[in-house]
């Protein structure tokens, strides 16, 4: 039987509950709870906790969540699975599967002010919001500043906020709503909103867009979120500028404000704001006469 309970200071729990209100340290092993809201310090170990709110340090082993969204640190090991994970604060994982994966910002106790993952933190000597091992979704949320430096299997990238790799970015549709910088980027669907900061050396997939434009609004809707559109609408009525990519090579490819050495594909529209010193194509090609194109190849 399911039941309530309220908790004031540190608390060992293990069982079956409705909801659990907690403001202290909680050991939970062996539970099963549904609702648990809390602030203070979480060592869940064996248990499954369908709805979990919390303000303090998170430690989980082999743990089953739900829909969780934690204002603190996390420490997981094990295998540890939820539906929708929202982490605003470090968060270290051994094995984390989610549907949705989201990262946030987190307030700087100094100044009272959210501060971006990368930047200083109030000790001046640490980052705040890194991830650290590895990490699996069906979506991987971006709401901050964020240098991917961890392991990964993403099917889908939605970033509102900057995106670095020093490595290659790769999954199945990426969405890139602000600043993004990496080696490489490779996808099978591709939209990146151009930003004078942005660089990449590769960008490759089956159909490539870089547009002030968004226009996938029914693909981008269709994917698991832990927010719908509107939540993007901001950062997209914001004004593109030229960013800089080396080389892309794609099926379908159709850019403006963009400056490239070489764009290689099937079906290609070079539109207003183009700089590319060489476009290669095997179907068709559009150039707009707003833009700039020095060479172009029929292969």
């Amino acid at each position: 039987m399911y039941g309530n309970l309220w908790v004031l200071g540190e608390r060992f729990i293990s069982g079956k509950y409705r909801r659990i209100m907690a403001a202290g340290g909680l050991k939970i092993e062996d539970s099963n709870i549904l609702k648990l809201y809390s602030a203070g310090e979480i060592d869940i170990k064996n248990s499954t906790i369908k709805k979990l709110r919390a303000a303090g340090e998170i430690k989980g082993t082999n743990v089953n969540l739900g829909n969780v969204s934690i204002a603190g640190d996390i420490k997981l090991t094990g295998e540890v699975k939820a539906d929708v994970l929202v982490a605003c604060g470090d968060l270290t994982a051994e094995y984390l599967s989610c549907k949705v994966l989201r990262n946030f910002a987190k307030r700087s106790s100094k100044n009272n002010r959210w501060v971006r993952s990368g930047s200083i933190a109030g000790d001046g000597n640490r980052t705040v919001g890194e991830f650290s091992g590895f990490f699996k979704a069906e979506t991987f949320e971006n709401f901050k500043d964020t240098v991917i430096d961890f392991e990964y299997e993403f099917v889908n990238i939605i970033s509102k906020c900057r995106l670095t790799s020093l490595n290659a970015i790769k999954c199945e549709r990426l969405f890139s709503f602000s600043q993004i910088c990496a080696d490489e980027v490779n996808a099978d669907y591709v939209y990146i909103k151009p930003h004078s900061t942005s660089k990449i050396s590769m960008l490759a997939g089956s159909e490539i867009i870089i547009s002030e434009e968004f226009k996938s609004i029914k693909l981008f809707k269709s994917l698991p979120k832990s927010v719908d559109f509107t939540y993007y609408k901001d950062i997209l009525s914001l004004p593109s500028s030229i960013m800089s990519v080396e080389t892309i090579e794609a099926d379908k490819i159709f850019v403006e404000k963009l400056k490239a050495n070489l764009i290689s594909g099937a079906e290609i529209v070079i539109g207003d704001l183009c700089i590319i010193d060489k476009v290669e194509y095997s179907q068709s090609i559009k150039i707009s006469p707003k833009a700039v194109v020095n060479e172009v190849i029929k292969i």
